[in-house]
Parts: C-alpha cells; sequence; structure tokens
C-alpha cells in the first residue's frame, strides 16, 4: 500500500527513507516553518496563496538562504505529480487525493539557540493519502472542548508565522483527546476564543458573522480568507475579531476550516449544544459555496 513519496532538497524518496540529520533545527528546536496543501483532482490546491505565506514565514524567522519560490514550486508539483501517479497504480487504494506538506528548516548548526554559523536551510516535502473525512462530520457536527492551554500571544510568537514549533497546539489538542472531543478552541488572556488547534473559527449570529484577524493571535487560514469572501459576498456583515465567549455559545451556527476538511459545522461546545445541536442550514450552504469555487478553479 502507497504510504507516501517524500522529498529533501528536491530528491524524491520512498517516505520510509526520507531522514532529517541528527543536527537539524528544524528537529532539535522546531527552528522551521511550513505549509500544508491538498489535491483536487491531483492538482495543488491555492498554491500561489500558500507560498505567498511560506515566504511571510520565512522572512519573519529570518531563514534567508531557502531555495527561491520558484524551485520550492517546482519540487512541490515534481513530489505531488509523481505521488498521484504512484497512489493511481494501485487497484485498491485508500484514497483518491493527497495531502502535502513543505517544511524549510534552518539547517543543521552548532549546539545552542543562536542561530549564528548555521545552515543551509533545508526543505522536505511530504505527500500522502489524504482518506476522506467522515460522513459524520458534516451531517453530525464537530464535539469541541475550550483548552485549557492558551493560544500564544503575538508578543511571544506571532501564530500568523507557521511555526514548526507547535507544542502549544499539540498540549491543546491532547485535551480534547483525553475528553474524547474532536477538536480543542483555544482563547486569548482575556477568555475570548481565536481558533481550534487545527483549524480557524467562525461563529454566525443574527446575518453577522464573527472571526478573529490575524493581528488577534491567529494563523489566518487560506481556507478562511475564501469563506471570508464567500461570506461578505453573500451580504454577511463581519465582526473580525477575538470572538467573545457570550456569542460563541449563543450563535446559530458554528463553524471550523481547514485545507483538508474544507468547511466543518460544530455541534457541541463543552457540552452544550450550538443552536439546535445539529449543523444548520449555513454549514452546508457555505460548504457547497466553496466547493463551487474549487470546481471553477479546476475549470480555469
Amino acid at each position: 500500500m502507497f504510504r507516501g513519496l517524500g522529498a529533501r532538497n528536491g530528491e524524491r524518496m520512498p517516505i520510509d527513507s526520507l531522514c532529517v540529520p541528527i543536527e537539524d533545527r528544524g528537529f532539535l528546536l522546531g527552528d522551521a516553518v511550513y505549509e500544508t496543501f491538498r489535491t483536487y483532482e491531483g492538482r495543488l490546491f491555492a498554491l500561489e496563496d500558500h507560498l505567498d505565506r511560506l515566504e511571510a514565514s520565512l522572512s519573519a524567522v529570518r531563514i534567508r538562504d531557502a531555495p527561491d519560490r520558484r524551485t520550492i514550486s517546482r519540487w512541490l508539483e515534481g513530489t505531488t505529480e509523481e505521488a498521484w501517479r504512484t497512489l493511481h497504480a494501485e487497484k485498491e487504494r485508500v484514497a483518491d487525493e493527497l495531502v502535502v506538506r513543505v517544511t524549510v528548516t534552518r539547517g543543521p548548526g552548532p549546539r545552542g539557540f543562536s542561530p549564528v554559523g548555521a545552515g543551509p536551510a533545508q526543505v522536505y516535502i511530504l505527500a500522502r493519502p489524504l482518506p476522506p473525512a467522515a460522513e459524520r462530520v458534516y451531517t453530525e457536527g464537530l464535539s469541541t472542548v475550550t483548552a485549557k492551554v492558551r493560544r500564544v500571544p503575538v508578543e511571544a510568537q506571532d501564530p500568523a508565522i507557521k511555526a514548526g514549533s507547535a507544542l502549544n497546539l499539540v498540549l491543546a489538542r491532547l485535551e480534547a483527546d483525553d475528553q474524547g472531543a474532536d477538536e480543542a478552541l483555544l482563547t486569548d488572556a482575556r477568555g475570548d476564543y481565536l481558533e481550534a488547534s487545527g483549524a480557524n473559527l467562525f461563529a454566525l449570529k443574527d446575518g453577522v458573522f464573527w472571526s478573529p484577524r490575524a493581528g488577534d493571535g491567529i494563523l489566518e487560514g487560506v481556507t478562511m480568507r475564501r469563506l471570508v469572501a464567500i461570506l461578505e459576498a453573500d451580504g454577511w456583515k463581519g465582526e473580525r475579531r477575538a470572538v467573545p465567549p457570550d456569542v460563541l455559545f449563543s450563535a446559530d451556527e458554528v463553524l471550523l476550516t481547514q485545507t483538508t476538511r474544507e468547511v466543518m459545522p460544530v455541534s457541541r461546545i463543552d457540552g452544550r449544544a450550538i443552536g439546535t445541536g445539529r449543523p444548520g442550514p449555513e454549514s452546508a450552504r457555505l460548504r457547497a459555496r466553496f466547493r463551487e469555487e474549487v470546481r471553477r478553479w479546476r475549470l480555469a
């Protein structure tokens, strides 16, 4: 069974053969940035948007010797094309699409936190099968919990940087796993809601959508931006800030957006029903609107 295809600095190999040098600062310190893509019919969706964010992250952490955008794009597309052919050559496969991650590390370096003397930057790509989300995600909605772990504030490590050091999110997700929930929601120091451990947050109430901006302390997702554009085009008014608890728990519908699973309804938070406790009509409508955008992109 095809598990995936890897690449290091453009050299492709089976995923089980891909190795990271023991002195790579990405491995030792999380000194790295990354992006996650998905395919539709074998093509990387929103490639340029993701590369824009990758370049912004590289600039923010001052990894200055990474390969240029064109080179990384070429490596991504080549790895994806080969992985797609290999996946679809199998008679029995677990998925039709791929999830593709590119990680750029600062590379090997001397002991300590200072990056002086580190490098050259290393580029790792993983292309793996993406099984479809369980249908219950869309028919029943997600059960979520509020994490006791707060989101790292902008002043400490700006979440707008898609950094390899994601322990803050891992700890939040552990809380969800411990309680048998699908996702963890993270708050800021005031207790207002920012995002999930692996997705962006929307609350829909009385014709207004509430959703934080990047400056509020979130990683603004590519799918999130598209959903904001759809909502605004459909006449919704936007409150672009962290979501207060009273707004979230009284919302008509709560949604999460993510590259791999698109638009997902939330049915419960901390055991409390959202709306009717079942996915509402807007979640299905907005997912269909998003899928229509994907269809138009495929035909372009």
